[in-house]
C-alpha cells in the first residue's frame, strides 16, 4: 500500500470515529420544522400535507427521512435519523475523496482533510433537516460528474440522483443539475454522458412534478415567495417583516419588490456595507451551534468555525493558483460561487442555506492534478492578489464573518461589540444601528448602549422597532 493510500485509510477512520461518536453523544437538535417532517415520515411520506406557511414539504426528503428514522428504531427516530445522516455524509466524504485520489492523486487525501475538519459541516448532520443529507448527495454528483462512469446504468443513475436531489431540497438540485450538466460537457468523454444523463433527469423530474402539483386554489409557485421574501428583510431579521407577513407566494414576491426598493434607496454607507453582507455572508459567515456538551469538541468546533473563512479562502487560492486537467473545470468552480452568491441576494444571506453547496465547492477547487501551468509566478501573485483584496474587504466588514445571533435569557447581560479605529463616521450626523429583536412576552425590559470608557449612549426602555435596527445617535465626540 502506498504512503499516501495508507495516510487516506487512517484519516478515513479517523473520522468514522468522530462522526459516530458525536452522532450518538451530541444533543440532537430538533426544530419545529424538523418535527413536521418526522410526523410526515412516520405517518404520510408519500402525500406530507398540513405544515406551515413557511414549511412546505419536500417530497425527496420525507421518503429519505421515513427511513433514516427507522435505521436504528433502538435509539428513537429523532437520533436515528442523525446517526443515518452522520454515517451518509462521512460516507459522501470518502467516496468523493477516494475517486479523486484515484484518478488525480495526492488531492484527493487534501479534499478529505479539508472536508472532515470543516466541523459545521459535521455540526448540521445533528439537526434533523435535509441540510445533511442534500451535502453529501450534492458531493456525490459532483465527483462523478467530474470524473463521469462509462455504464449507461450509471450514468442513468447520476440522472436519477439529481432529480432526487432536487426533491429532497430543490435550491440544491437546481444549482446540482447545472453543474452536472456543466462539468459532463467539458468532462473527458463526457458529452457522450450527457444525453443519458439528461434524459434520465428528465424522465424522473416530470412524473414527479405532475405528482406533486398543487391543487387548484393553492399557491402555484410552491411556497417559493415565503423564502424570497425572508431574504428581502434587512439584515435577514425577520422582525422587519412584521408579524403578518403574506402567505400568498405572488403578494410576497410584491412585498419583496417594495422591500428591495426601500433598501436601495437608503443611505450608500449603509446599503454598500448591507450589500456586501447580503451577497457574502452566506458563504463566508458561521452558524449558531451549541458545543457545550463536550469540553474537547466545544474547542475544537470553536477553531473550526473561525478557520472556516480561512479554509474556503485557501481552496479559492488553489482553485486559482494550480493546475487542473481543465480550464473549464476552474469556470464551473467560479460559476458555482457566482451562484451562491446570487442564492444569498434571492433567498437571504444564512450559513445554513449555503452549507449544503460547501462540500462540492471544495472538491471543485481543490480536485486539480498539479499539472505545470504557463507563468506559474504570475499567476500565483495574480491569484493572491484577488484573495488578499478578498480578505481586506472582510475585514472591514466584520458583520460579514458573525455568527448569527443569541438570545438573551436573563436579566443584567452585557453584549460587548469592538468596533476598529477609523470604521466610525468622522463627523455628525451619524448612527449606529444595533440589531435587536423585540421581547418574545411583553415585558418592561430596558437597554442602555454604552461607548467608550463606559459614557452612555442611549438609556431606557426602547418602542422595539418593526425595522431592523435600534438606531442609537453619535455624538461628535465618539
Amino acid at each position: 500500500m502506498r504512503p499516501r493510500h495508507a495516510a487516506f485509510v487512517a484519516v478515513a477512520a479517523a473520522g468514522l470515529l468522530l462522526f459516530v461518536w458525536t452522532a450518538l453523544r451530541a444533543p440532537v437538535v430538533v426544530w419545529s420544522d424538523s418535527a413536521l417532517d418526522l410526523r410526515w415520515a412516520r405517518t404520510s411520506p408519500l402525500h406530507p400535507s398540513g405544515g406551515a406557511e413557511e414549511h412546505t414539504p419536500k417530497p425527496g426528503y420525507i421518503l429519505y427521512l421515513a427511513g433514516a428514522s427507522r435505521a436504528f428504531s433502538n435509539l428513537g427516530p429523532a437520533r436515528s435519523a442523525v446517526l443515518a445522516q452522520s454515517l451518509l455524509l462521512w460516507l459522501a466524504f470518502v467516496a468523493a475523496s477516494a475517486r479523486v485520489l484515484h484518478r488525480r492523486g495526492g488531492s484527493g487525501l487534501l479534499l478529505l482533510v479539508l472536508l472532515l475538519s470543516f466541523l459545521p459541516l459535521r455540526d448540521g448532520a445533528s439537526v434533523v433537516l435535509s441540510d445533511t443529507p442534500a451535502a453529501a448527495l450534492f458531493l456525490l454528483l459532483a465527483a462523478f460528474s467530474l470524473e463521469p462512469p462509462r455504464g449507461r446504468a450509471a450514468l442513468a443513475a447520476l440522472g436519477v440522483g439529481l432529480t432526487l436531489l432536487f426533491w429532497m431540497r430543490p435550491n440544491v438540485g437546481a444549482v446540482a443539475i447545472v453543474v452536472a450538466l456543466i462539468l459532463l460537457r467539458f468532462a473527458r468523454k463526457g458529452p457522450a454522458a450527457l444525453g443519458p444523463v439528461a434524459l434520465a433527469c428528465a424522465a424522473t423530474m416530470v412524473p414527479a412534478w405532475l405528482l406533486t402539483r398543487p391543487p387548484p386554489g393553492a399557491d402555484p409557485m410552491r411556497g417559493l415567495g415565503t423564502p424570497i421574501l425572508m431574504g428581502s428583510a434587512p439584515y435577514y431579521w425577520m422582525p422587519a417583516l412584521g408579524e403578518t407577513p403574506p402567505r400568498d407566494s405572488r403578494a410576497a414576491i410584491r412585498q419583496t419588490l417594495d422591500n428591495c426598493r426601500r433598501f436601495l434607496a437608503g443611505s450608500p454607507p449603509d446599503v454598500q456595507r448591507e450589500l456586501a453582507w447580503r451577497m457574502l455572508h452566506g458563504v463566508f459567515g458561521v452558524g449558531l451551534y451549541d458545543a457545550r456538551w463536550s469540553a474537547w469538541y466545544a474547542r475544537a468546533d470553536s477553531a473550526a468555525r473561525r478557520a472556516a473563512p480561512f479554509v474556503i479562502l485557501g481552496a479559492l487560492f488553489l482553485l486559482g493558483a494550480t493546475g487542473a486537467r481543465s480550464p473549464n473545470e476552474k469556470l464551473v468552480a467560479a460559476a458555482l460561487l457566482a451562484m451562491l452568491v446570487v442564492h444569498d441576494l434571492v433567498f437571504g444571506s444564512h450559513p445554513r442555506y449555503v452549507l449544503p453547496f460547501l462540500p462540492a465547492l471544495l472538491l471543485l477547487c481543490t480536485a486539480g492534478e498539479g499539472e505545470p501551468v504557463r507563468r506559474p509566478v504570475l499567476r500565483f501573485a495574480a491569484t493572491a492578489i484577488v484573495i488578499c483584496t478578498l480578505a481586506l474587504a472582510l475585514e472591514r466588514n466584520r458583520g460579514i464573518l458573525d455568527q448569527e445571533w443569541g438570545v438573551v435569557e436573563s436579566p443584567g447581560v452585557s453584549l460587548v461589540q469592538e468596533i476598529p479605529r477609523g470604521a466610525l463616521p468622522v463627523a455628525p450626523p451619524a448612527t449606529l444601528h444595533v440589531r435587536l429583536a423585540p421581547p418574545l412576552l411583553p415585558a418592561p425590559i430596558g437597554v442602555d448602549v454604552y461607548g467608550p470608557d463606559g459614557r452612555l449612549l442611549l438609556a431606557g426602555a426602547p418602542e422595539w422597532p418593526r425595522s431592523a435596527y435600534l438606531t442609537v445617535p453619535l455624538p461628535a465626540w465618539l
